[in-house]
């Protein structure tokens, strides 16, 4: 037997973590691919069957890298994140496991990362960088400092239909609407 060559193991796709959906039927995955060539790496998302019998089916295509699935509690949305179009960091996406294609929830300078549903699958928790540590203290961020410096309003707990107001700290946010 001839050992693997470099080139060869180069063409091994890798999966990342896969994110269950709630009836454990299936599993969305991360899939990355290399272009050692092109000198880039590719990771798109994948529906795949926990059961035989059933087909894998790609989720996204995109040039550039989908990570860190999060399938909603009533099975019918995955979010994620990716470097898209022109985003200078990873945002967060929404994509319905019905079909279709995937939309940007958040535009942060920031970024953002690890998003996370609620039980009621229409809210996510999201990790964003601190954009100043300094401007920290207890009980959470003024909410004006962190609306100046993600330069997005937001809405305080989850409540999309309630504006932030002056003086209000932030543990959690949402995007207003």
């Amino acid at each position: 037997r001839t050992p693997p060559s470099a080139e060869m193991l180069w063409q091994i796709k890798r999966l990342g973590a896969p994110a269950l959906l709630p009836d454990g039927q299936a599993a969305v995955v991360p899939v990355t691919s290399f272009d050692v060539k092109g000198d880039k790496v590719l990771t798109d998302l994948w529906l795949v069957p926990t059961t035989p019998g059933g087909e894998a089916r790609q989720l996204t295509s995109h040039e550039g890298s989908e990570s860190g699935p999060a399938v909603s509690p009533d099975g019918k949305w995955v979010a994620f994140e990716a470097k898209r179009g022109d985003d200078e960091n990873s945002q967060i996406y929404l994509l319905p496991l019905a079909g279709g294609e995937a939309r940007r929830l958040t535009n942060l300078a920031v970024g953002a990362s690890a998003p996370k549903w609620f039980p009621d699958s229409r809210r996510l928790a999201l990790v964003v960088a601190d954009p100043d540590p300094v401007l920290l203290r207890p009980g959470g961020l003024p909410v004006e400092a962190l609306e100046a410096a993600l330069g997005a309003r937001l809405a305080i707990g989850g409540d999309a239909g309630k504006p932030s107001s002056p003086g209000q700290l932030v543990s959690h946010y949402a995007p207003a609407a």
